[in-house]
C-alpha cells in the first residue's frame, strides 16, 4: 500500500520546525535585536557665585574671565559674619562676571601667607599675576563688588589718607595711624616735617596716613578727633587718639 503525505502536513511540519529552531536559538543565547544602550550621563558640576575656596574652582573662574576674590573669615570673627550674611542675603545681585570664594583663615594659613593676608576679615582681589590687592574691613556686598574697579593704592609708609589704603595696610597686618593736621596749625607742620625727614626709618610694618582735619570732618567725627594735631592709632576694635606729638620716634612708641 502506498503511503502519501499531503502538502498541508508537510507545510505544518516545516512551520513547527521553524518555531522550534527559533525557541532553541533564543534559549541558547543567539543574538537578537534589542534597544540601543543609552550613552553614559556626564555628571554636572555645581556652579555658584559665592562658594568655599578651592584652587581648581578659582582657576576655572579666572579662566572664564571672571572677576575673582577670596574672602578670608574666621569662626571667632563677628565682623566677618556680618559680611558673610550680607553676601548671602544679596547673592542674587552678584554680577554674572564675578566669583567670590570664602576661606577660613585659621584652616588656610598657607594660602593666607601666599596672599599676604595677616588677619581675618580680608578680601583678596586676584588677577592673572596673583593678588592685585587686599582690602580689610568690608561689610557689604556692594562695597566688595565696587572694589574690583578701584585701583590698588601705591605702597608707601607716609601718605595722604584714603580709606582703601588704610584697609590695605590693615589687611597686611601693619600698625596703622592717621595724623590729623590743619593748614593753620604750626605745630602740625613740625610733626609733618619730622616724619618726612626721618621717613626712611619708619619700620616696614608701620603705615602712617595724614588727613586734613578741616577737609575730613566726617572722618574726624568717626575717629572722635576734636582738634588739629591729633594722631589716631587704628586697631581692629577701635581707635586710640594721642594729641601733641612732635617727633616720629615718639609717634612710633604709641603703637
Amino acid at each position: 500500500m502506498k503511503h502519501t503525505i499531503s502538502i498541508t502536513k508537510i507545510a505544518g511540519l516545516a512551520l513547527v520546525s521553524s518555531v522550534s529552531l527559533l525557541l532553541i536559538g533564543c534559549s541558547s543565547g543567539w543574538p537578537s535585536a534589542s534597544a540601543p544602550t543609552p550613552a553614559p550621563q556626564v555628571a554636572k558640576v555645581a556652579t555658584s557665585n559665592y562658594m568655599p575656596y578651592s584652587e581648581s574652582a578659582v582657576k576655572l573662574a579666572m579662566a572664564e574671565g571672571k572677576k575673582t576674590a577670596v574672602f578670608f573669615h574666621g569662626a571667632s570673627c563677628g565682623s566677618c559674619a556680618k559680611l558673610d550674611a550680607n553676601i548671602k542675603a544679596n547673592q542674587a545681585s552678584i554680577p554674572a562676571d564675578v566669583a567670590i570664594f570664602n576661606a577660613d583663615w585659621d584652616k588656610n594659613q598657607d594660602l593666607a601667607k601666599e596672599f599676604n593676608v595677616a588677619k581675618y576679615h580680608t578680601v583678596s582681589y586676584l588677577n592673572d599675576s596673583g593678588v592685585a590687592k587686599n582690602v580689610w574691613g568690608l561689610f557689604e556686598l556692594n562695597n566688595l563688588v565696587a572694589e574690583f574697579d578701584t585701583p590698588a593704592p601705591q605702597a608707601s609708609n607716609y601718605m595722604p589718607y584714603s580709606e582703601s589704603a588704610v584697609k590695605l595696610a590693615m589687611a597686611e597686618g601693619k600698625k596703622t595711624a592717621v595724623f590729623f593736621h590743619g593748614a593753620s596749625c604750626g605745630s602740625c607742620a613740625k610733626l609733618d616735617a619730622n616724619i618726612k625727614a626721618n621717613q626712611a626709618s619708619i619700620p616696614a610694618d608701620v603705615a602712617i596716613f595724614n588727613a586734613d582735619w578741616d577737609s575730613n570732618q566726617d572722618l574726624a567725627k568717626e575717629f572722635n578727633v576734636a582738634k588739629y594735631h591729633t594722631v589716631s592709632f587704628v586697631w581692629d576694635d577701635g581707635v586710640k587718639n594721642v594729641p601733641g606729638l612732635f617727633e616720629l620716634d615718639k609717634l612710633l612708641l604709641n603703637f
